[in-house]
């Protein structure tokens, strides 16, 4: 794996220009991933929470796809299901 592995969290700073800037973080390093700035601060976050999902969706979708048992089961769902809602930022 060539990324930096999750979870990735975000995490916001203080108001710059009228909006909060959302910084995108692997939880075991100290390290940015990327920081959301560019829009009001409902897109930052939003824009975030979809960047901070995206190793627990593609953790998802190598299950799905490396085990066809899976397609039939409900472990992969339950962490589709968990994925989806974090990048909706509703976890």
């Amino acid at each position: 794996m060539s990324h930096t592995p999750g979870p990735w969290l975000t995490t916001e700073s203080t108001e710059h220009w009228g909006r909060v800037n959302v910084t995108i973080q692997a939880a075991f390093t100290v390290n940015d991933i990327a920081t959301a700035w560019q829009g009001n601060t409902e897109t930052n976050r939003a824009n975030a929470q979809l960047i901070a999902a995206a190793p627990d969706l593609l953790e998802a979708l190598i299950e799905v796809f490396e085990d066809n048992e899976l397609v039939n089961s409900v472990s992969w769902i339950d962490k589709a299901s968990t994925a989806i809602a974090k990048a909706r930022g509703q976890e």
